[in-house]
């Protein structure tokens, strides 16, 4: 699975603000989930920490649609490799 420097993250909210922000993650499968893999990074860690302290500003419609095409991506994984919801 991931490494000493990864991030492992399945909340969508979390992985839409990376996404956002420009971080672009792998996607793996693990025990029957879908995981979004990012490098361990103080900046990925502090971006992670701001959001959820609601710290950071964004483009409502543009992270709506950052979402909306996460979940299309998770979707399409999940139907791909066989996970039942």
């Amino acid at each position: 699975m991931e490494n000493s420097n990864d991030l492992g993250l399945t909340d969508i909210y979390s992985v839409a603000i990376l996404v956002y922000q420009g971080y672009q993650p792998e996607l793996i499968k693990v025990s029957g989930r879908v995981v979004f893999i990012f490098p361990r990074l103080e900046a990925v860690q502090e971006l992670l920490s701001d959001f959820n302290m609601g710290k950071v500003d964004v483009n409502a419609f543009t992270f709506s649609n950052t979402i909306r095409r996460l979940r299309a991506q998770l979707y399409g994984l999940k139907h791909s490799i066989g996970i039942e919801e």
